[in-house]
């Protein structure tokens, strides 16, 4: 008819379908099916991903869910999250160092000091941890990385979500290995942990 007018609509009724008796079922099996469809590709991501072993800490299931997005194939997601996780891992750094001065055990943050520390932008949050000698400013580089790849992604201008997928987290596993990895301090030898010397300290922090 003239006049008349067409408009494109992206639309997903799921959740409404899942509600009719019997649907739940057929959608188990759609779900079986999109599995084994993927399965090849989410082995191989599986495979890409370094190991990990690290110290636990308030970053540990979102990192946890950064590696799971990369390996479901959500990479848009999984470039955020990597954002999130780093940023996550320097305040809590940033906890600890606050904690322990000159060697000794203080008293922890307050509450609303916790709060303050949460507002300081991850920027100076990192130079701090450098400055302190917490962190090697090896590491200046890749926080950067990570930083830059999160805001694109976080503000909807990804463009390449897969490639920058694993650019981030290859970033993030280098932060991971120069901060909360327990190999960043000790080796494995005869089956036991044993703290690194600081020569070898030294020797990690220079490759990270």
């Amino acid at each position: 008819m003239p006049g008349k007018k067409t408009i494109d609509v992206w639309t997903d009724l799921t959740p409404n379908v899942l509600k009719i008796p019997g649907e739940e079922e057929n959608y188990k099996e759609f779900i079986i099916q999109e599995f084994k469809k993927n399965i090849d590709d989410i082995i191989k991501r599986t495979k890409e991903l370094p190991a990990i072993m690290t110290h636990p800490g308030r970053y540990s299931n979102i990192l946890l869910e950064t590696r799971q997005l990369y390996i479901e194939g959500k990479f848009y997601s999984c470039v955020v999250m990597c954002g999130i996780t780093a940023e996550r891992i320097a305040q809590d750094l940033l906890r600890v160092t606050i904690l322990f001065r000159k060697g000794k055990m203080g008293l922890p943050p307050t509450a609303e000091q916790g709060k303050q520390l949460e507002q300081i932008p991850l920027e100076t949050v990192r130079e701090l941890l450098i400055a302190t000698k917490v962190i090697e400013n090896d590491l200046k580089s890749q926080f950067t990385k990570i930083a830059k790849l999160r805001n694109k992604y976080a503000h909807g201008r990804g463009r390449n979500p897969h490639k920058d997928a694993i650019k981030a987290i290859s970033s993030l596993h280098q932060v991971i290995e120069g901060t909360v990895s327990v190999f960043k301090r000790f080796d494995i030898k005869n089956g036991k942990f044993v703290p690194k010397t600081k020569t070898q300290n030294k020797s990690s922090a220079s490759k990270s």
